[in-house]
């Protein structure tokens, strides 16, 4: 967080002598200019330990050249995996979109499932995964076919498990898109991205590309203002709990999706009156949908076909697609190549994960403050 040096910290007890008080200023002075001078000199070093943590978790560090991994091949130069010489062809195609999502339940896309399957001749079957890890490595492990991942997920599906978008979320026509958006409650009196210097924001999960990266890189690279240096910052692990803080008047600041933002002022989680937009950023694609990379090539193609086929008019499915009422083409290197460049400018390294647990939230030492 900011450094903050507070003489009170050096005063043991009124009981002590006026020279004990006049040695502990003097010795807190020339901490402080020794802090002073470190600073000065360190420019964009990191800070300690505690800065060392707190960028590890967020993925702030030096910016990385992101790529698909050792064993994918990319013969046509389109970014995504080929498939490889050996494929598979399941009897039961396993899927899942976006893991761990809280607003979104398996039987919303019952029919999805059963139009996939007629155009398939083979059971689909909804597969529940606690969260993106294990998604993520279902899907590398050949245990999982067909997936939906999110905004900031694309990119890390597509180079580490091999994830092959194809379709993308369409509302009346057009490309169903969000903006990330910097709120603040109503009443602060924080009237631009600048002001947060000095003051607290909160991000949602360290995934997240509204909530956590895209305003990361554009705090950092517009605004020249970094975590822990010049605002201090906090965990929420989701949407949902950010908004609230804001409705509540709890977080100074947060970061959040514009489509989340407006399906809680629908449902009554917080008024339009609650909240001030401190920044918009340029439109992102909602999500992706897709196939595992190593399936029969004859499969995918119906796979996808059945995907870009699908009305969503008038089934659960359109709740589950934000909105969306189905289906259009994606190009994933054009649509997503600036979530791809948040994540290099970012240093947030794709990787596939240790384990399928649920996500490593960071302890409350990487971070200023953790709200519920």
């Amino acid at each position: 967080m900011p450094v903050r040096f507070d003489s009170r910290a050096s005063t043991h007890s009124h009981r002590h002598a006026g020279s004990a008080l006049t040695t502990g200023l003097i010795v807190l002075a020339l901490i402080a200019v020794a802090a002073a001078v470190y600073l000065a000199s360190a420019g964009d070093t990191v800070q300690g330990v505690d800065h060392d943590r707190l960028v590890k978790s967020l993925g702030l560090g030096s910016p990385v050249a992101n790529g698909l991994a050792d064993g994918y091949v990319d013969a046509d130069g389109d970014l995504l995996a080929d498939a490889p010489t050996q494929t598979r062809d399941p009897e039961t195609l396993r899927f899942c979109y976006i893991a761990g999502a809280s607003n979104i339940s398996p039987s919303q896309f019952e029919a999805l499932l059963r139009h996939i399957e007629s155009a398939v001749g083979k059971p689909v079957e909804y597969v529940t995964l606690a969260s993106d890890d294990a998604q993520l490595l279902a899907l590398a492990n050949g245990e999982l076919d067909i997936a939906g991942f999110n905004t900031g997920g694309v990119p890390r599906a597509v180079n580490v498990a091999g994830f092959v978008p194809c379709a993308a979320p369409v509302k009346e026509g057009e490309p169903a898109s969000y903006r990330m958006v910097l709120i603040t409650p109503a009443g602060s009196d924080l009237a631009k991205p600048e002001d947060i210097a000095g003051r607290s924001i909160a991000f949602t999960s360290r995934y997240s590309n509204s909530g956590t990266k895209a305003p990361l890189v554009l705090l950092r690279d517009r605004f020249k203002l970094r975590p822990s240096y010049d605002y201090d910052w906090r965990w929420t692990y989701g949407h949902d709990a950010s908004i609230a803080g804001i409705a509540e008047g709890r977080l100074e600041a947060a970061a959040t999706a514009s489509d989340l933002l407006a399906a809680a002022v629908a449902n009554g989680q917080i008024k339009e009156s609650d909240y001030r937009v401190l920044y918009e950023s340029e439109p992102f694609p909602v999500a992706a949908l897709g196939y595992a990379h190593d399936l029969d090539p004859a499969l995918a193609q119906k796979i996808e076909s059945a995907l870009l086929s699908f009305e969503a008019t008038g089934t659960p499915v359109v709740d589950a697609l934000a909105g969306a009422d189905g289906l259009t083409p994606v190009n994933y290197k054009d649509e997503f190549a600036l979530i791809r460049r948040i994540d290099d400018a970012a240093g947030f390294k794709h990787q596939l994960p240790e384990s399928a647990g649920e996500e490593e939230k960071p302890s409350e030492s990487d971070a200023s403050e953790t709200a519920a």
